[in-house]
C-alpha cells in the first residue's frame, strides 16, 4: 500500500474535476451514473444489533466488489472535518497515519453554503489499496455509525463506492452499468428514491 498523493489528486481531478470526494456532491454533478442502496430493510437508518451490522456488510460488500471489482486497485480517500473526524481514521478504519496521509485539503471554494456541510475546511486523506471487504469492515461499519466519511475510486472505470449512515451511493461508470446494477440490487434500492 503506498500514499502517491499526487497520483490520487491527479486521478481523482482527471475523473472529477469539478467535484471533491464527497458523495452528495458527487450526486448532484452525476445524476445519470447514481444509483443509491439502502444498507438495511425497508431503509432502516442504524443498525440495532448484531444481526443488523452483519447485513450492513453483506450489502456493502456485495455492491462495492461489483462496482469496484474484485481484488482491484482503488483509491481510498477519506475526507474528515477538523474537529469531528478528522483524528478518527486511524482508530476506525484500521489504517495508521503513514498508511493513509493527509493529501490536501478543500479550502474555502469547496465550502458549501446551500447545504451547511462544510462549516469549516475538509482535510482529505488517501492511499492506494486493494479493495478487499474484510479489510473494509471496520470502515463500513463506523460509517454506519456516522463517526466516518470516505469513498473509494477505481481509477481505471472512474466508478466510486460512497458508503454513509443508512446506505451507500454507487456512481457507475457509466449510465449503462447504473442500469445493469439497478436491477441486480434492486430489492436493496429505496421506493422514494428520485431519477430511479
Amino acid at each position: 500500500m503506498s500514499a502517491q498523493p499526487d497520483a490520487l489528486q491527479l486521478t481523482w481531478h482527471r475523473w472529477f474535476p469539478e467535484t471533491p470526494p464527497v458523495g452528495f456532491l458527487l450526486r448532484e454533478a452525476l445524476p445519470e451514473r447514481w444509483l443509491r442502496i439502502n444498507s438495511l430493510p425497508e431503509g432502516k437508518r442504524y443498525p440495532d444489533s448484531g444481526f443488523e451490522y452483519a447485513e450492513i456488510q453483506r450489502r456493502h460488500a456485495a455492491v462495492a466488489e461489483v462496482l469496484l471489482g474484485a481484488d482491484e486497485s482503488v483509491f481510498f480517500v477519506s475526507h474528515s472535518c477538523t474537529g469531528r473526524f478528522g483524528s478518527d481514521v486511524g482508530r476506525h478504519a484500521g489504517f495508521t497515519t503513514t498508511e493513509l496521509p493527509r493529501l490536501w485539503a478543500l479550502d474555502a471554494s469547496w465550502h458549501d453554503d446551500d447545504h451547511g456541510a462544510f462549516a469549516e475546511p475538509m482535510c482529505i486523506s488517501g492511499c492506494r489499496v486493494t479493495w478487499d471487504s474484510a479489510r473494509f469492515a471496520r470502515f463500513i461499519a463506523a460509517v454506519a455509525d456516522d463517526k466516518m466519511r470516505g469513498v473509494l475510486l477505481n481509477a481505471r472505470t472512474g466508478a466510486v463506492y460512497a458508503p454513509y449512515d443508512g446506505g451507500a451511493d454507487l456512481f457507475c461508470a457509466s449510465a449503462s452499468v447504473r442500469e445493469v446494477l439497478k436491477e441486480r440490487f434492486a430489492a436493496w434500492i429505496p421506493d422514494d428514491l428520485e431519477g430511479l
